[in-house]
């Protein structure tokens, strides 16, 4: 957002914080107050509870009562409250204004949660499976054939008293089922999410990045590239072992992670990744990586000859080797949490498949294990 439309936002906030402080003299004090609807992208149609239209143009105050339904896959509609609360709708997103003690109910559909530390009472939120209450907090409701919480920062708490603290996600009907580690990707990956967030920011709200700059590294946006060393820790080979690496060994590596996380946890990806051969030569390989909320992983199995003779290759030997890396440092990056380190553990396990038929070749034959430890930082 530029310094702008940062501006202009700002003033517009401020002129709809006035309008709501008269509106909020007549307003129940029991209940959040009338907001003040603006469409941000998209179109919205606003219902009274006959059915017929509200007439507004692109702003307006609306009610208890009121239906909201977005149209436009870009659709952004917010919802701005007496206490200084956000409520934002996204595409194809039915929002009920209740006046019962609710900012509303969810009917389809998701919605972005921006509430004000300084807001008096709760921020609750309805659906047809469950309430959440919160305060303070960032978090997004999403509804379908099941709703689900994902909480950015701060707790929000559901019908039966269980609790959800940020950076997770969980679904919820009565209480939270569970609960799932939220990434930085997971939630940043979506431009919809970064638009909200922009506009938190606008409204005086703290930026996305001071959101996560406390949240493990584990959590961090990982892709990109990294470089360290590898240093192995154990070996065992029996028979061929030549250019067998030796315990206390030390060599380059480098990783290029590209990783997905905006389905959520498991995130999944692909990794550029340097491996040695069974004649020790480096190069690069690229395979299917993995996050489970707490490490990165990734294998590569080959199976290849171990003897060759002009030209042909003789027998058959598996090399299995396997990484597991954890964040274990992250920065605020251009306003983006970024993993800056990690370390892990690494084995290999090199085997004969299949004995080959040439004289001469059993002298190369090996059985051989590894483990390994890495340390690596972005480049």
């Amino acid at each position: 957002m530029t310094s702008l439309s940062v501006f202009a936002y700002r003033l517009a906030a401020i002129a709809a914080v006035a309008a709501l402080a008269s509106l909020s003299l007549t307003a129940c004090s029991s209940g959040p107050g009338n907001p003040i609807l603006r469409v941000i992208a998209g179109d919205a149609t606003v219902t009274d509870p006959s059915g017929a239209v509200v007439a507004l143009d692109k702003s307006g105050a609306v009610q208890a009562g009121n239906l909201i339904a977005t149209s436009g896959d870009d659709a952004l509609v917010e919802l701005l409250w007496p206490d200084g609360s956000f409520t934002r709708l996204g595409a194809d997103t039915s929002f009920e204004l209740t006046g019962d003690g609710a900012r509303g109910t969810l009917i389809t559909g998701r919605l972005w949660n921006r509430v004000s530390e300084q807001g008096s009472g709760s921020y609750r939120i309805d659906t047809d499976s469950g309430q959440l209450v919160a305060k303070g907090t960032t978090f997004v409701v999403t509804c379908a054939a099941e709703c689900s919480a994902a909480v950015v920062e701060g707790t929000v708490t559901a019908k039966d008293g269980t609790q959800l603290t940020g950076p997770a996600s969980a679904q919820f009907g009565d209480g939270f089922q569970g609960s799932v580690p939220l990434p930085w990707d997971a939630v940043f990956g979506d431009p919809w999410a970064v638009s909200n967030a922009d506009l938190d920011e606008a409204a005086g709200f703290a930026s996305a990045a001071a959101s996560y700059q406390d949240a493990s590294p584990t959590l961090a946006s990982l892709t990109g590239g990294f470089s360290g060393t590898r240093t192995v820790v154990s070996a065992d080979c029996a028979g061929y072992c030549v250019q067998y690496p030796v315990i206390g060994d030390v060599a380059d590596r480098h990783y290029q992670f590209d990783i997905d996380c905006s389905g959520g946890i498991p995130c999944t990806g692909q990794i550029v990744t340097d491996v040695a051969n069974e004649s020790g030569e480096v190069h690069s390989e690229t395979v299917p990586l993995s996050y489970d909320g707490d490490a990165f992983a990734w294998e590569l199995s080959q199976t290849i000859g171990y003897c060759s003779s002009a030209g042909t290759s003789y027998g058959k030997s598996e090399n299995l080797v396997t990484w597991r890396f954890q964040a274990t440092e992250a920065a605020v990056v251009d306003d983006v949490y970024l993993v800056t380190s990690m370390e892990g553990t690494g084995g290999s396990s090199f085997h004969i498949v299949e004995s080959a038929s040439l004289d001469g070749c059993a002298q190369f034959e090996r059985e051989a294990t590894a483990k390994s430890t890495f340390a690596v930082t972005r480049d």
